[in-house]
């Protein structure tokens, strides 16, 4: 089984524009709503790959009726942890001429300790020899900032294999906990070893730092670049080699999330690194297609494959 985890959900809107009129007024053209949060898309995508796969989210209590409509809407198996609050807004709007989107992302707060005991209980009465589990996405504001840490700590005592996808002091500590593969983006890898884009050497030598440290799979997902693994002996690069005017439109919000889940399904069919990778990349490059975050079909993941490029050098 894979379990995700979703300590900072969201409720994502998608509003599409015509196009953008500084200082003037666009007309709506449509709202769309859908609950999110890097696990609950991490879900997503691994249905959309025929993955079985069990959310776990915190979740505020007062959204509880609409999430759970809207992920029996999708057959997406999704198990709340309730507490007293709200649940932060994330706002994409497509600017649907202009050929561009920008996403508004709000903060979350948390203040209760009874749902992630309970989370935490759950796991622990349910995780065995075999599963994967996948913690995703920033921890809220006023919620342990060893949350990730301890899941892991609980994990690794089942031998079960654990990813990590956070990022500020939620990396920090995860990291400290030493999970089995960490995922994040170029802007948090930087924002963590404190180094430019452009200082390669560096760049290796932390992730080199990270495999010694016990982390056996390091992975830098780059946007439109792609995405680079180090697995204590090559550095894998992927990407989609695509001509520049083949879409119109890219939808980018959620495609770190479709390439973990790429990933990790990858994984459980006992796929090799590059096979992994290429299935992720797709996957990632699939979810720009397609409006709201991580909704992507088969028929473009696998025509993605197709392009993706793979280097590996030392």
């Amino acid at each position: 089984m894979i379990y995700t985890v979703t300590a900072n959900p969201a409720i994502d809107e998608i509003i599409t524009v015509d196009h953008l009129k500084k200082n003037g007024v666009s007309d709506i053209k449509s709202v769309e709503k859908y609950i999110g949060g890097k696990g609950v898309n991490t879900g997503r995508a691994l249905k959309s790959l025929c993955k079985k796969s069990m959310v776990l989210v915190l979740l505020a209590s007062s959204d509880r009726d609409f999430v759970m409509d809207e992920c029996k809407k999708e057959d997406l198996e999704i198990l709340p942890f309730c507490f007293e609050g709200n649940t932060r807004i994330s706002r994409t709007i497509v600017f649907q001429s202009d050929c561009f989107n920008t996403h508004l992302k709000e903060k979350g707060y948390f203040n209760d300790k009874k749902a992630p005991g309970e989370l935490k209980k759950y796991l622990q009465q349910n995780l065995k020899d075999g599963d994967y589990l996948m913690l995703s996405g920033s921890l809220p504001e006023g919620l342990d900032e060893y949350f990730y840490s301890d899941l892991i700590e609980d994990a690794k005592k089942k031998n079960v294999l654990t990813f990590l996808d956070t990022s500020g002091l939620a990396l920090e500590k995860g990291i400290e906990s030493v999970p089995f593969c960490l995922k994040v983006n170029l802007d948090e890898f930087i924002e963590f070893s404190e180094q430019s884009k452009t200082d390669v050497a560096d760049f290796k030598m932390t992730a080199k730092a990270l495999f010694k440290y016990g982390i056996s799979l390091i992975i830098i997902t780059m946007g439109s670049e792609g995405a680079v693994l180090y697995d204590g002996e090559n550095f894998h690069h992927a990407r989609v080699k695509l001509e520049k005017n083949n879409f119109e439109q890219s939808y980018g919000v959620g495609s770190g999330d479709s390439f973990f889940a790429g990933f990790v399904s990858a994984m459980q069919e006992e796929k090799d690194i590059k096979e992994c990778m290429i299935d992720a990349t797709a996957c990632g490059a699939a979810n720009a297609l397609m409006t709201g975050s991580a909704r992507f079909n088969l028929g473009d993941v696998k025509s993605m494959m197709e392009n993706v490029q793979i280097s590996k050098e030392v």
